[in-house]
C-alpha cells in the first residue's frame, strides 16, 4: 500500500473530511461507473495504474482500481494523504528524486512508483471523499489536457458519489415519511433552503418555511394548486428543453418534464435556475430535483431542494471584473507576457508584447532576430541574462534601451525566468513592460536633484559666509539645516546639531522663553523678537531674532527658517542716541522751568507792591497773586525745591483749576469712585504738567466755552497704564495729522517737544460732535501705589 506519513485525525477533520461512516457507500461493491472512470482515467493519462480511494475519519479504500490490487489500508498510511491535504490536483513527476517520497517503500520496491498524480474527490460543500489518482513506474509529467481531464473525470465521481448518497438518503427518507409523517414536515419546515415536493405530475404536495422566505408564496395558497412553473423563467426553461431534446434526440415540451426528466431516468439533476420571487426579484440557485418512491419503489412525486447560489454569482462576477481590471491594467502600463519553450523553442506572446515590438501578431520573428531589438551596447547584456536562466535558472530583470520595427527609440523592462521540471529548465517566461516615460521621469528627476544639490551647495556657501545665525527647524523641531556661524555661536559639532531637537539645543531654559515664538512660527506666523544670548565662549550679545514659516502649496507647515543677527553694536548707539535725545530735552525742560519761573515770580513781586499804592484793590490782587502761586505750585516753580511725590489726580485737578479760573468755563473731571494711587516719576513731572496744561487750554481754546471741558481718568492695571481723555465740542480741522503738530500751531511744537519719549502715547480723534484728545500714561512715566484705593466722586471744579 502507498505509505508516506501519519497525520493525526483532528489534522484531516480541519481539511473538510466527509463523515463517510455516516452512509454504506464505502464497503459497497465494485460498480461499473466507478471501474469506467477508472479505466479512463488510466488510459487518458497513459499510466498503468489508476486508483479510485475514499475515505472516511478511520480508514480509506480502493474502491476502483486499474493495476493495483483491492484492499484497504489505514487512512495514516497512504501515500495519497499528501494529495489530500492540498485539496487540488497533486503531482510527483518522479518520486525517487523527491525528499519526500524517495524512501516510500512503493517507491524502493515493487511496483517501484516513479510518477504520481492524484485529483481530490471535493463535494460542493468543500468536503473531500477521496482521490482519483494515476500511476506509473516511469518519470513523467502530464500534459495540461491531461490534467484538466483528470480533474474532470474527478467531478464526474463526485456527481455519481453525491448522486448514490442522495439516493440513499431519499430512499431512506420515504420509508422514514411513510412511518413518521410529522417528523418528515417537522425537517422540511426546519430547512433554511428551498425544499419543494410534488407529485409525478408536478402539482405542489409540500412547500417549506425556507421556499415561503426564498420566493415570498405562501404554502396553503400553492399546495394542491400550483406547479414550480410559476416561479421558473421561461426563457430558461425553452434552452433547458432545447438542450435536453439535442442530447436525447427526441423532443422535450416545455414543462415539468425539464426539471424531473434526469431524475425520472435515476440520474443527477442538479442544475441552475434563477427563480422569480413572488414581488419579482430573481433569484440565481442551484436546484437538486430527486425522485421519490414509496415502499414498492414505485415513483410517486418529486423532491425539489434549492439553494441561494447569489452571493456565489456575485463572487464570480467580483472576480471575473477583477480579471478584466487586471487586463486593462496591464495594457494601460504597457506590460504584456511571453513564454519560450526550451525543448522546441517555440516563443509566445501576448498582445501587448507585439504592440510594443509595433509588429502585427501574425508576423513574430525568430528567435534569433529578436535581440536586435536592443541597442547594440544593451545586447550583451541581454544575452548573458537568456544564458544564465537557461542554464542556471538564474531571473533577471533589466531596464534597457530598445528600437521597435518602426524604428521608435524607447526604454523597455523585461523580466525573466526558468520553469524547473526534473531538474532542468524547460520554459523561459517572463513580463515585457515599456517604460519610456517612466525612465524619462526618472532622467528628469536626477537632473532635477542635481540642480537642487548644485543649489543647497551654493546655499551653503552664501550661507556660510554670512554673519548673521542661519538654520532650518522642521516642523517637529529637528535641526535639518544650519550655517557655519550657527555651529560656531553654539560650539558644537555640525553632526551634534543636525537632527537634534530645538530644545536640546536651546537649553531648557532659554527654550521656555523662545516656545510661545516657535509655536507661533509652527502656526503659520512670523515671530520677531529680541534676545540677550551668551555664545558658547561665554560673551554676551542682544541679538534680533526671526522665525519665518516653510509653508507648502497645500498650505502646511513644514518648518520655519531662523535668522539671529547680533544687534549689539546697533543696540549700544541707540542707546547712546535715547541717552542724547533726554540730556537735550532735560536741558530744555530746565530752560523753560527757569524763565516761567522768573517770570510768575516777578509777577506775584509786581502784584503784592500794587497793593501799597492801590489799597483798594488788595483783595483782587491777592486772588490773582493766589492764582499765580497755583500756577508756580502746578509747575513746580515756586522758587523752592520741587516735592518729590507728584500724584496725577492733583495734578490734573490744579491744572484744570487753574485754566477753569483764568478762562471762567466750566470744566468737568471724571475719577473713578475707587482709584489706586499712582505717582510721576520725578524727572517727568514738570514736563508731563506742562503738556497737561497745554492740552486743557487748547481744549478751552477751540471748544465752546459756554459747555466747557471734560477730563476723564481711568486706569489699566494689567498694563499698568493711565488714559487721560480731555473732550470740547469742535471739529478737527481737514488737514489734521496726529503725526505732524506743525499744523497745529506753536503751543502743540511745544507739547511735541516735551513729550516722553517712551511710556507716553498722544492720540487725537474725532467722537461724533466731540473732538477727543486721549493721553495714555505707562512705565516709567507713572508707577502704581501699593497704597489703600482713595474714593473719587465726579466732581466740578
Amino acid at each position: 500500500m502507498l505509505i508516506v506519513k501519519t497525520p493525526t485525525a483532528p489534522e484531516y477533520e480541519t481539511q473538510g473530511l466527509a463523515p463517510l461512516n455516516l452512509v454504506k457507500i464505502v464497503d459497497t461493491l465494485p460498480q461499473e461507473i466507478f471501474d469506467d472512470l477508472t479505466k479512463l482515467a488510466s488510459q487518458i493519462c497513459g499510466t498503468p495504474i489508476a486508483v479510485m480511494t475514499l475515505i472516511d475519519e478511520n480508514r480509506q479504500c480502493l474502491k476502483s482500481h486499474v493495476g493495483l490490487k483491492v484492499f484497504d489500508a489505514d487512512l495514516n498510511k497512504l501515500f495519497c494523504n499528501d494529495a489530500f491535504l492540498t485539496k487540488a490536483l497533486f503531482e510527483v513527476t518522479n518520486a525517487q528524486e523527491d525528499e519526500r517520497f524517495k524512501l516510500h517503500p512503493l517507491v524502493i520496491a515493487n511496483p517501484n512508483i516513479r510518477f504520481y498524480a492524484g485529483a481530490p474527490l471535493i463535494t460542493h460543500h468543500g468536503f473531500c471523499l477521496g482521490m482519483l489518482c494515476v500511476i506509473d513506474s516511469k518519470p513523467r509529467h502530464l500534459s495540461p489536457n491531461q490534467r484538466e481531464s483528470l480533474q474532470m473525470l474527478g467531478r464526474q465521481a463526485v456527481s455519481q458519489i453525491e448522486f448514490q448518497l442522495q439516493s440513499s438518503a431519499l430512499k431512506n427518507l420515504n420509508q422514514a415519511l411513510s412511518k413518521k409523517a410529522l417528523f418528515y414536515d417537522a425537517l422540511i419546515q426546519s430547512a433554511d433552503e428551498s425544499i419543494i415536493s410534488t407529485n409525478v405530475d408536478g402539482l405542489i404536495t409540500s412547500f417549506s418555511l425556507g421556499a415561503e422566505k426564498m420566493l415570498g408564496y405562501k404554502a396553503e395558497a400553492l399546495i394542491g394548486r400550483e406547479t414550480p412553473l410559476i416561479w421558473h423563467d421561461t426563457h430558461e426553461m425553452e434552452m433547458r428543453a432545447a438542450e435536453f431534446s439535442n442530447t436525447l434526440g427526441v423532443n422535450i415540451k416545455l414543462g415539468f418534464e425539464v426539471f424531473v426528466i434526469n431524475a425520472k431516468n435515476g440520474q443527477s439533476n442538479a442544475h441552475e435556475w434563477t427563480l422569480i420571487s413572488k414581488d419579482g426579484r430573481r433569484i440565481p440557485t442551484s436546484l437538486t430535483v430527486t425522485a421519490i418512491y414509496d415502499n414498492n419503489e414505485t415513483l410517486v412525486g418529486y423532491l425539489g431542494i434549492a439553494r441561494d447560489i447569489t452571493a456565489s454569482k456575485q463572487l464570480e462576477l467580483s472576480l471575473a471584473k477583477t480579471a478584466d481590471i487586471l487586463q486593462r491594467t496591464n495594457e494601460m502600463a504597457n506590460i504584456g507576457g511571453w513564454e519560450l519553450n526550451l525543448q522546441t523553442m517555440q516563443a509566445e506572446w501576448t498582445s501587448e508584447v507585439f504592440r510594443i515590438h509595433e509588429i502585427e501578431p501574425s508576423n513574430l520573428p525568430e528567435l534569433e532576430k529578436l535581440i536586435d531589438f536592443y541597442s547594440p551596447e544593451a545586447r550583451p547584456t541581454m544575452i548573458s541574462a537568456i544564458e544564465k536562466c537557461a542554464t542556471y535558472g538564474t531571473p533577471w530583470d533589466l531596464e534597457l534601451p530598445f528600437t521597435t520595427a518602426k524604428g521608435r527609440k524607447i526604454w523597455v523592462r523585461t523580466q525573466g525566468c526558468a520553469v524547473i521540471e526534473n531538474g532542468e529548465a524547460v520554459r523561459l517566461v517572463g513580463a515585457f513592460q515599456e517604460i519610456t516615460a517612466i525612465k524619462q521621469n526618472q532622467i528628469d528627476r536626477d537632473l532635477l536633484n542635481h540642480e537642487i544639490s548644485k543649489a543647497n551647495d551654493l546655499l551653503t556657501h552664501i550661507t556660510n559666509a554670512m554673519p548673521a545665525l542661519v538654520a532650518y527647524w522642521h516642523a517637529d523641531l529637528s535641526c535639518k539645516f544650519a550655517n557655519k556661524a550657527y555651529i560656531e555661536w553654539f560650539g558644537k559639532d555640525p553632526k551634534e546639531i543636525i537632527g537634534t531637537h530645538v530644545r536640546d539645543l536651546l537649553g531648557e531654559q532659554l527654550f521656555t522663553l523662545n516656545e510661545p515664538y516657535i509655536r507661533g512660527a509652527i502656526a503659520g506666523e512670523k515671530q520677531a523678537f529680541e534676545r540677550t544670548l551668551t555664545k558658547a565662549n561665554g560673551a554676551g550679545s542682544y541679538t534680533l531674532t526671526s522665525y519665518i514659516p516653510d509653508i507648502n502649496i497645500n498650505g502646511e507647515v513644514d518648518g520655519f527658517y531662523v535668522t539671529v543677527v547680533d544687534i549689539t553694536e546697533l543696540k549700544l548707539q541707540e542707546q547712546k542716541r535715547l541717552a542724547d535725545e533726554i540730556a537735550q530735552r532735560e536741558l530744555l525742560v530746565s530752560e523753560v522751568h527757569h524763565r516761567i519761573k522768573n517770570n510768575l515770580q516777578g509777577v506775584a513781586g509786581l502784584l503784592r507792591v500794587s497793593t501799597i499804592d492801590y489799597p483798594e484793590l488788595s483783595g483782587l490782587i491777592d486772588e490773582v497773586v493766589s492764582q499765580v502761586n497755583t500756577i508756580s505750585i502746578i509747575h513746580g516753580l515756586q522758587g523752592r525745591a520741587s516735592v518729590s511725590t507728584v500724584r496725577l489726580c492733583e495734578l490734573v485737578a490744579e491744572i484744570a483749576a487753574s485754566n477753569k479760573s483764568l478762562y471762567r468755563t466750566p470744566i468737568l473731571i471724571d475719577i473713578p469712585k475707587f482709584w489706586k494711587p499712582c505717582r510721576i516719576a520725578e524727572s517727568e513731572a514738570v514736563p508731563t504738567a506742562l503738556v497737561l496744561n497745554e492740552l486743557i487750554s487748547n481744549a478751552i481754546k477751540y471748544g465752546d466755552p459756554t459747555i466747557g471741558v471734560n477730563i476723564s481718568l481711568s486706569l489699566e492695571p494689567i498694563t499698568s497704564s493711565v488714559l487721560i481723555t480731555i473732550s470740547n465740542n469742535g471739529q478737527l480741522p481737514a488737514d489734521f495729522n496726529a503725526l505732524s503738530f506743525a499744523v497745529i500751531g506753536k503751543g502743540l511744537q511745544l507739547v511735541a517737544s516735551l513729550l516722553p519719549k517712551k511710556g507716553a502715547l498722544l492720540v487725537w480723534e474725532q467722537c461724533g460732535e466731540l473732538v477727543c484728545v486721549k493721553f495714555k500714561l505707562e512705565s516709567p512715566i507713572v508707577v502704581l501705589e501699593n497704597e489703600e484705593l482713595e474714593n473719587y466722586d465726579v466732581f466740578k471744579i
